[in-house]
């Protein structure tokens, strides 16, 4: 289920069912329960006859079934939400169990059963390749992932938030903000109230970059590009910031070794064309490379040495063969960007 058709539903009060927020946007995920809320419990004196709040790695589905089924003493219906739920481990048993309530809760009217799973508990792939335990779940309950916005979404949302503030930004703002902020959209509204209450205090007409720069905190966010450059560039501090978000948006860590594998591979080449006396010009032309990237390598690779980059790759098949084995996820990345 797609984000728009939820809101719609939300909108018309028709939100009987079972549902599934999951995904990286936590923000986005208590938005739209907070707007669930506001149809389903639009008074806190009868939220304990209405609202069923629970929470679990394992999931009591006679508990969910039970509220679900009581009867309806107040109001159009009756919300009940189960957080933490880790669907990533939940056995073949468990799943089927799973199903078969979802199909029993699609004959009680009036109860909106709502999943809220942490990114971890549950693996949503991306909007063009969904994981398999994702497609699933889809089939059986309304799977709502709500994946990480686009920078034209959340320049918009920014937009609306200033004027909400009755605040005028320049039109460069947004964006910068994004680029220096970051992504998440909890760290973006608390970084926008800063900004917002910097202006009305300082009687600031127009909010610029220079405020924004002065206002708010920087963000790392890691791309191939960045993170493959500090590990070029030597900067262990910065590298281990961008490992850190990374795996805090769950990139898979076999995707990240095979970025530092390439690194290592290139460099013990060109230092091992370097060692045999090869000039920075003919390594590009052998090895197919940009001269410019070949020049920052050739400078790198005669820095750390032939013997050190071989270790780091001796280093990086372990790593690999671990990962292959489930027995390391980040913690060996962690202990390889310690060697750089």
């Amino acid at each position: 289920m797609k984000v728009d058709e939820l809101r719609a539903r939300i909108a018309e009060g028709k939100t009987d069912g079972v549902y599934l927020f999951c995904g990286e946007e936590d923000f986005l995920k208590r938005h739209y329960l907070g707007e669930l809320r506001r149809r389903l419990v639009p008074d806190e004196g009868i939220a304990p006859f209405v609202h069923f709040v629970y929470e679990g790695a394992e999931v009591d589905l006679g508990a969910i079934l039970d509220a679900a089924r009581a009867p309806t003493m107040f109001g159009d219906g009756k919300l009940v939400e189960w957080y933490g739920a880790d669907f990533e481990h939940m056995k073949e048993s468990a799943l089927k169990a799973l199903e078969a309530a979802c199909e029993e809760l699609k004959d009680e009217a009036g109860a909106t059963v709502v999943f809220i799973a942490s990114a971890e508990g549950l693996d949503t792939g991306t909007e063009k390749r969904p994981t398999r335990l994702f497609t699933r779940l889809s089939k059986c309950l309304n799977a709502v992932p709500f994946f990480r916005s686009t920078d034209a979404a959340l320049i918009g949302w920014l937009r609306r938030h200033f004027a909400a503030e009755g605040v005028t930004v320049e039109q460069t703002l947004p964006a910068a903000m994004l680029a220096r902020v970051g992504h998440n959209m909890d760290v973006l509204l608390g970084e926008l109230d800063k900004l917002v209450a910097y202006a009305k205090e300082n009687g600031i007409s127009v909010v610029t970059e220079k405020e924004l720069l002065h206002v708010c905190i920087r963000t790392v966010e890691s791309d191939a590009f960045s993170f493959t450059n500090a590990l070029l560039d030597g900067k262990r501090e910065e590298a281990y910031l961008y490992l850190g978000d990374m795996k805090r948006r769950r990139v898979d860590p076999i995707s990240v070794l095979g970025q530092i594998s390439r690194l290592y591979a290139d460099l013990f080449a060109v230092a091992a064309l370097a060692a045999d006396g090869v000039g920075e010009k003919e390594i590009a032309k052998t090895l197919g490379m940009h001269e410019y990237k070949a020049s920052l390598y050739f400078r790198r690779a005669k820095a750390i040495g032939v013997d050190a980059i071989e270790e780091k790759l001796r280093l990086c098949g372990k790593i690999d063969a671990d990962l292959k084995r489930g027995t390391s996820s980040y913690r060996g990345l962690e202990m390889l960007l310690a060697t750089i």
